[in-house]
Parts: structure tokens; sequence; C-alpha cells
């Protein structure tokens, strides 16, 4: 029996650095703060932690944040994170791809507002395919431009998609009922 290994202390297989940001969700410090605050605090000290960890499990939450997430789950994660920025191909994770969409809102792993709206742009681009993901971005990209005040040809970039629906809509009178507008369809067509 002596022979056998024994099993691994499971707290000393996580690393310091995840056991630190579990850590700051339940320090004193936060105990009044919403989550919102907790997840840009952990987000902020975890932004240049990076993970090579086997992961074989699923995460799926709407609005993820790192404190509903296990240890399992938080290591997939910045092993993904990690796959991500390196250019390496990664599954398209709908959950860890809004968790890294909310980190680069928050300034996490971002240079400034610029590099930000680059890696958002380049997130929107490689998942184009979920409609989700690109309904959401699209809104996001826009407001980043807006309440970081970056110059308005970016706005205006990141508006091309509305504009045709717009001039449908400020025309919506002289719409075909066979043509297809997009979102705004059915609400020209009631209007029609």
């Amino acid at each position: 029996a002596s022979q056998i290994p024994r099993p691994q202390n499971i707290k000393s297989a996580v690393p310091e650095k995840i056991q630190e940001m579990k850590r700051i969700a339940y320090s004193d410090e936060m105990i009044w703060k919403p989550r919102e605050y907790i997840f840009y605090v952990q987000a902020k000290f975890m932004e240049d932690y990076e993970d090579d960890y086997k992961y074989y499990g699923r995460f799926d939450m709407l609005y993820p944040t790192y404190s509903a997430m296990n240890t399992e789950q938080l290591r997939g994660y910045f092993t993904w994170r990690t796959q991500l920025r390196k250019g390496g191909e990664v599954t398209p994770e709908r959950s860890f791809i809004f968790l890294y969409i909310y980190e680069i809102l928050n300034g996490a792993g971002t240079a400034d507002a610029e590099d930000g709206l680059k890696k958002l742009t380049e997130i929107r681009d490689k998942y184009a395919g979920d409609s989700t993901v690109r309904y959401y971005l699209n809104r996001w990209i826009r407001d980043h431009i807006i309440y970081n005040r970056l110059p308005a040809a970016e706005l205006i970039e990141a508006d091309k998609g509305y504009d045709s629906a717009l001039s449908v809509l400020l025309g919506y009178a002289d719409v075909d009922d066979n043509v297809h507008v997009g979102p705004f369809r059915k609400l020209v067509l009631h209007h029609g």
C-alpha cells in the first residue's frame, strides 16, 4: 500500500492566482458591492493570467461571471482565453465568448479604448456566424465608441449595417411588402 501514489491535494492543484481571485469575491471589502463591480475587480486582477489546462467540461450561462464558475470551469476559460489571445483555434463556447467580451468592455487585457475596439471588432468578425454574439456586439461596439469618445469615423464604420435599415424606416411608406429589411421588417410592414 505504501507504493500506491496518494491523491494530489486538490487545493494545491488550484493555481494560486485563481485562489486569490476567488478570495476577492468573498473579501470584507466586497460584501455589499454589486456583482458587476466584483467582476471588474477580478477581471483587472486576472487580465494577464494564462493557463494551460485540459478542460473537457462545458459552461453555459446567460450572463457569465467568474463567481458563477467552479475552479475547473475557470481554468478551462483562462486556457481558452490564452489560446484565443495567441491566435490559436478555440471552440466557439458562447459563455466564454461573452466573458471575454465583458473583460474587454471593462478594459481588462486592453492597452486603451482603441485596442478594446479592435479586439471587440475581431471577436465580432471571428464569431459572425453566431447571431446572438453579433447582435450584442454590434450594440456594445457602438456603446464602447461613444462612452470612450473615440473618433466619430469609428461610429460611422460600426453603424454601416444599420444605415440601410434606417433608410427604410424613414421612408417606410414607399417600401414594397416583399422587400426584406432585416430586423425592422415587421415594424415597416405594420406601418406601411
